[in-house]
This record gives C-alpha cells, sequence and structure tokens, in this order.
C-alpha cells in the first residue's frame, strides 16, 4: 500500500474509509495521541497526510480564535472528504492537496506539525520529514505516529488474501508495519536535522462489528479492498470468514476489541 496507491484511490474508497477505518480505528488513536500532547489554543497547526481530517479535526476543536489547522494530503478523494467533515470552530480550518516532499507554505509556518501514520508510506522519508521541520517553527513541536507492531487485524487479513486472492494484496495489507523499527526512524529523523527526539509504546484499541459483513466493509475502504473487491462474493465471504475466525480470542458483547501498538514520536523543529 505505497502512497502512490492512495493517491490513485476512487473518492468512494476514501468516503468508505471515513465510514469505517476512522471511527474503527484512526480517531481512538487520534484521540489517544492528543491524550499525551498539549495543543495551544493560539497555535497555528498542520497535519501532513490527513486522509479525511480527523485528527486535524479534533485539534481545531482544541484551537481558539487565531488558532489555525491546515490538512495536506495526496489523495484528492481523501481532502474532498475531509472537506465535507469540517468542524465548527473559531479557528481556522482549511484542507490542501499536496505533497508531504513538497509542502506549499513557508517556512516556519506553524508552530506543531502533525504526521499521523504518515511516514511509512513517504517514498522518501527524509525528504518529507525536512519539509516537516522546514515549516515549523524553529523549537516547535513535531508529534507523529507509526505502528509499532503488526495489526492481528491485519495479519489475518493477509493470510486470508494470500490464501483467496493473491499475494500482491496479501503484502498490501501488512505494508503500514513494515517500516517500524524505532532505531532506523530515530536515524531518518537525525540526518532530517530533527532534535529532541522522543519515543514511546501507546496501545489503541480497534473496534470492530460482530460479522463479516463488518469485516468485508473495513477491507472496502483500504487499497487492498480494491483486490478484493474484483473477486467473486463466494471469495469474498471465505475471506471474511477467515479473518472473522482468527480474530475469536478478541471478540467480545459489541464486536471485535483489537489492541494494536503505535510508536508516539515527539520531537523538536
Amino acid at each position: 500500500m505505497t502512497q502512490q496507491y492512495w493517491n490513485q484511490a476512487s473518492g468512494n474508497v476514501a468516503q468508505i474509509y471515513e465510514e469505517q477505518n476512522v471511527p474503527s480505528m484512526f480517531r481512538p488513536l487520534a484521540e489517544l495521541t492528543l491524550q499525551h500532547v498539549v495543543v495551544n489554543e493560539s497555535d497555528q497547526v498542520i497535519d501532513v497526510a490527513c486522509g479525511t481530517g480527523i485528527l486535524g479535526r479534533l485539534v481545531a476543536k482544541k484551537l481558539g480564535k487565531g488558532g489555525s489547522m491546515m490538512g495536506v494530503d495526496l489523495n484528492y478523494g481523501m481532502i474532498e472528504v475531509a472537506k465535507q467533515h469540517t468542524p465548527a470552530t473559531d479557528a481556522s480550518v482549511e484542507w490542501q492537496q499536496g505533497d508531504a516532499t513538497e509542502l506549499p507554505f513557508p517556512d516556519a509556518s506553524f508552530d506543531a506539525a502533525f504526521c499521523q501514520q504518515g511516514l511509512q508510506f513517504f517514498p522518501d522519508k527524509v525528504a518529507a520529514l525536512k519539509e516537516l521541520r522546514r515549516v515549523t517553527t524553529p523549537g516547535g513541536s513535531m508529534i507523529l505516529t507509526v505502528w509499532s507492531a503488526v495489526s492481528p487485524v491485519n495479519a489475518a487479513i493477509s493470510d486470508a488474501l494470500a490464501r483467496y486472492v493473491n499475494d500482491g494484496a496479501a503484502q498490501n495489507a501488512l505494508s503500514p508495519y513494515a517500516f517500524r523499527d524505532p532505531e532506523v526512524i530515530k536515524g531518518l529523523m537525525i540526518e532530517a536535522g530533527i532534535q529532541g527526539i522522543t519515543m514511546e509504546t501507546l496501545v489503541v484499541e480497534r473496534l470492530m462489528g460482530q460479522g463479516e459483513d463488518s469485516i468485508l466493509r473495513l477491507i472496502a475502504g483500504t487499497p487492498y479492498g480494491v483486490d478484493l473487491g474484483k473477486a467473486d462474493e463466494a471469495t469474498q465471504r471465505a475471506v471474511a470468514k477467515d479473518v472473522a475466525e482468527s480474530l475469536q480470542e478478541f471478540r467480545g458483547d459489541n464486536g471485535l476489541v483489537v489492541p494494536q501498538e503505535t510508536h508516539l514520536i515527539r520531537a523538536t523543529a
């Protein structure tokens, strides 16, 4: 699941992502992240690789008059969905399509820069980190999250896709977790001139519905969902059944609750 793949995803995929993946995983992650980060009312904030904007929306609610929130994503469909969900706030909120390695903003434009689960998809990670640092005020905050362990959900999906679809789809299901070595991440940040790097592990609860339909809807909001969507209904149901059976240990009264580990990285521009 490369950045280019996401860039080619349709607006429909972005809408499904917002409806399925945001409430199940990315909103809980954004909420958990903001429990560990201070955002001041007057801050100028950027969220790079913002997706449909959930972290930016939550940040915007913490800002007051004079504060601003700018969300940037390479995928036009994601930006269009983000615009549809702009929150009511006294702060300025904008969404803009843009490349993380060529951000269209002057130096030192933002007091704080976020990147939630985006770094692993950037083809040139050092260039993206340098840009993130460039647009952040000297001494400003940089906050990133990167998965620190393979999700049991994606491991189960990958196994099922390999069995019923193809190896390429199976590999795409694991690609968000391929870049997780803390020393490698820290080394790239140092190479980009970033200072004061701290890392800790957080555990977010990934929430999913009970049935196989819920699993299919979750997969549909991903690039590898395109591959599964090309299969016949019997194959799709077989994948969902396998995934559901693999995740039985996480089943509760209201559905699946699957723990997922992430690095929380804080640094100074």
